[in-house]
């Protein structure tokens, strides 16, 4: 039973620093601003925003702005020449190939096509854009909202650890006092203490140096945990402010106070903003067997450094012109089995993002029943474990009482000490799962403080 009691205190292995310079402390307000500031996973977020930001405009551009394109060319060789319709010359026959004297020429053009009326696709697109930047824009509140769950666990896992750290090191301060007792009866031959007495003070020492040595690797991986999560340097040490973690535990209300609030939860948002946007894809899909109207317009022209005599006016020359032309077009793509597939996925798409949105909603109220009913049982074994530990010191002084005059023994006191350790230690594990419960709790019920 000891060692159970004693190998509590290494289930708060959570992480730390190099050894090196003195550690910078923080509070847990300044490592969560930390976090929010230089976490990959909230960048990442943001750049999900700017990329759909980037969708949105070129949404507006294709809805807005005509599309133009212009090439121009450039190259040769040009035949100088003259070509006469009553007769075939060497030009005639091979163009430019073999003839000498010959030029360069440049031709270009420039179309321009503005839609007037898509039947609503661009639209679609255009709502389907927006709604992607809504969903990114809860995403990023999301992220943070997890970056915030995942400082205060590391923070608190900090915190706990040093705690039980403090209680090993009053255990080993009792033994060590225990020990020199039991030496100066000894040395006094005082019936009252024996070697047995002597070797199990001594076995349960090296037994709690062990997890003392344990807990201390444990708080250094808390603290590199910290360190992380806040985008600490690698050579930068850090640890956490000092802080009461049974502070703060409320009386838990009913759940239904929490159930009804899970709608503001930032993920659900964005798988919310996500099934509009993938209806107007869908119904952008379901208009591309309609015609679009726009107005369109050409110009072409074309330069050469030889001019080529006809000789009449009725043949056109083809490297010398300059001309446009501006209209009214419908425009209507005949492949109706693809755009028949295209729709079919995109319904598809659609059906299946909804189905993930109901099924989260469901989770999100399990989530909230699950941290609800950990931070009840946390927080019960809390108090349990906080009367248990007063009444296992009220044991301990008792017994070195008794021990100190002569009427106890040394099983009695081992015991005693034994039970204060565990019922600490076991307060302060319950006392850090209800404080990691209620956060999770807050998280679940839509309350994350990342927004």
């Amino acid at each position: 039973m000891a060692r159970a009691s004693i190998i509590t205190a290494a289930l708060f292995l959570f992480a730390a620093v190099p050894a090196g310079a003195a550690a910078a402390e923080y509070t847990l307000d300044e490592c969560i601003s930390l976090a929010l500031e230089r976490n990959e996973k909230v960048k990442a977020a943001e750049a999900d925003l700017d990329y759909y930001r980037g969708k949105y405009h070129e949404a507006q551009s294709a809805f807005w702005l005509p599309n133009v394109s212009a090439t121009v060319m450039g190259g040769g060789p040009v035949a100088p020449e003259s070509k006469k319709v009553d007769r075939v010359t060497d030009a005639s026959n091979l163009g430019s190939l073999g003839v000498t004297g010959a030029g360069v020429i440049v031709q270009g053009s420039v179309d321009v096509v503005w839609p007037l009326y898509t039947f609503g696709r661009l639209g679609s697109i255009l709502d389907a854009a927006g709604s992607g930047i809504d969903a990114a824009t809860a995403g990023i509140a999301a992220a943070r909202d997890a970056v915030v769950l995942d400082t205060r666990k590391a923070y608190y896992g900090v915190i706990a650890a040093r705690e039980v750290i403090a209680v090993l090191e009053d255990g080993k301060d009792k033994l060590r006092e225990a020990r020199k007792k039991i030496k100066d009866l000894l040395a006094a031959d005082d019936p009252q203490a024996t070697e047995k007495d002597l070797f199990k003070i001594d076995f349960y020492a090296a037994e709690l140096e062990s997890r003392f040595q344990e807990t201390k690797k444990g708080l250094a991986v808390a603290e590199a945990a910290l360190r992380v999560m806040i985008g600490a340097d690698e050579d930068e040490q850090v640890t956490a402010k000092p802080l009461d973690i049974e502070a703060g535990l409320p009386e838990p209300g009913p759940v239904s106070g929490h159930l009804g609030e899970t709608a503001a939860r930032p993920d659900l948002r964005a798988l919310g903003h996500a099934v509009k946007a993938r209806s107007s894809l869908a119904d952008a899909a379901g208009r591309l067997y309609y015609p679009n109207l726009f107005v369109g317009g050409g110009l072409r022209f074309s330069q050469s450094s030889v001019q080529f005599d006809t000789g009449n006016p009725l043949v056109r020359d083809d490297l010398n012109y300059l001309g446009g032309a501006v209209g009214l077009g419908l425009r209507l793509e005949l492949d109706v089995g693809i755009k028949l597939a295209q729709e079919e996925q995109a319904r598809a798409e659609l059906s299946k993002l909804r189905f993930q949105s109901a099924l989260a909603a469901r989770g999100a109220a399990l989530q909230v029943r699950k941290a609800h009913a950990d931070y009840v049982h946390a927080r019960a074994n809390w108090l349990a474990y906080k009367d248990g530990a007063k009444a296992a010191r009220k044991w301990l002084a008792a017994s070195m009482l008794n021990y100190n005059i002569g009427v106890g023994d040394t099983r009695d006191l081992l015991e005693a000490l034994v039970a204060q350790a565990q019922g600490r230690i076991q307060q302060l594990k319950a006392a850090y799962e209800a404080r990691v419960a209620l956060a999770e709790l807050e998280l679940a019920s839509g309350k994350g403080t990342g927004r």
